[in-house]
């Protein structure tokens, strides 16, 4: 898969840059909608309006869903197996996370948790958008295509995980790769890559390397790693002290956005949450 921006045509998208959110695309059109980098099925012009900003790949940063959801077509592409089953085989499975993964049709519906989001109109909380089947129908009609259909397992969000079994994958990339039940899943220079800073973000005391962040917001003083997660009335956090031995993962529903500074309510509420274990469980 070769991705351009048609305003810079000789520099090539990398792997590099969709992971760390510098390929300079954007979610105009909407992150679900591949053809917006695709010029066979949408006008050059719309696409370069829609889904490219003004500056040359790899020279500034801005977070893109699309992009990851592109990565999951690249796995595709490299493994020939489909996004989910390459994602439970090989890394859920792996560091003991079960009842984890993207595929609904394979978790215990039992342990699924309903979202809710908070309505403006109504001024309360309201059933979220919920987990919908997608590719599920296709798996099941046989109609799924490896390498095309990767993109709508929703890789870069679409996870169903408990806390605990989040706290695993954490716990892997604190220890270099390797799971708390000693399986490796990477290779400690893959995961020092994976963990090394590529660009400040907007967010100040903010970095973004590949995939995750380091972040000096959360708890005062302290550098933390990780990744914060949003969609349909989901909130999470999980970040760990890379120079101390802890980390915090939390999930919850969603809250009023606060009136004052446009903050979600919730997000206060996590970073609440952070200091308040730290304080009580971690600084001790």
């Amino acid at each position: 898969m070769d991705i351009r921006n048609p305003r810079y045509p000789d520099i090539p998208v990398t792997i590099k840059m969709l992971l760390s959110h510098t390929s300079g695309m954007s979610d105009g059109g909407g992150y679900h909608d591949l053809s917006y980098v695709d010029k066979t099925k949408t006008d050059i012009n719309l696409i370069r309006e829609k889904a490219w900003l003004t500056y040359p790949p790899g020279k500034g940063y801005r977070y893109c869903n699309r992009a990851l959801n592109i990565i999951g077509l690249v796995i595709e592409k490299v493994s020939g197996e489909r996004f989910d089953e390459y994602v439970l085989n090989h890394i859920l499975k792996p560091i003991g996370a079960d009842n984890s993964g993207f595929n609904l049709d394979k978790l215990d519906k039992s342990t699924i948790t309903k979202l809710y989001q908070y309505s403006a109109k109504r001024n309360r909380l309201v059933p979220g958008g919920g987990y919908k089947r997608v590719n599920e129908k296709k798996v099941a009609d046989g109609t799924y295509e490896i390498g095309k259909d990767g993109f709508f397992w929703s890789p870069t969000g679409g996870m169903k995980m408990s806390a605990p079994n989040l706290a695993k994958w954490m716990m892997t990339l604190k220890n270099g790769g390797v799971a708390p039940n000693g399986n490796r899943i990477i290779s400690e220079k893959g995961c020092k890559t994976m963990l090394t800073p590529v660009i400040d973000t907007s967010d100040p005391g903010a970095q973004y390397c590949l995939t995750t962040r380091v972040e000096t917001r959360f708890v005062k003083g302290k550098k933390l790693v990780g990744h914060t997660g949003s969609a349909y009335g989901l909130y999470s956090c999980m970040y760990f002290c890379p120079d101390e031995d802890w980390g915090i993962v939390c999930i919850c529903s969603s809250a009023k956005p606060d009136k004052v500074n446009g903050m979600h309510g919730i997000r206060k509420c996590l970073h609440g949450v952070f200091n308040l274990l730290h304080e009580n469980f971690i600084r001790q």
